[in-house]
């Protein structure tokens, strides 16, 4: 079983995905990460998890719906890889 990952693991992924350090995470950031780790992701998937997380419907994520996300494992659909960073 997979270990859980820390809260500072969790704020480095955030802070790698994070390019221009605005405190939020686009659909293009997103993308750009997942691509750099070899996931296989669509646009249409890329704006369903956006969707998904982003509680205050603007269109990005913060740290804060990051890491409700993370630590409610639902960021992915079941059966995703776990990102190595």
């Amino acid at each position: 079983m997979d270990r859980q990952l820390t809260e500072q693991e969790i704020r480095t992924i955030f802070d790698h995905m994070d390019k221009n350090h605005n405190g939020y995470v686009t659909a293009k950031e997103l993308r750009a990460y997942l691509k750099a780790h070899d996931a296989k992701v669509t646009n249409k998937e890329i704006k369903a998890y956006i969707s998904r997380i982003d509680e205050s419907g603007d269109g990005q994520i913060s740290l804060h719906e990051f890491m409700k996300a993370f630590t409610r494992n639902n960021m992915f659909s079941p059966g995703y890889r776990t990102m190595r960073y």
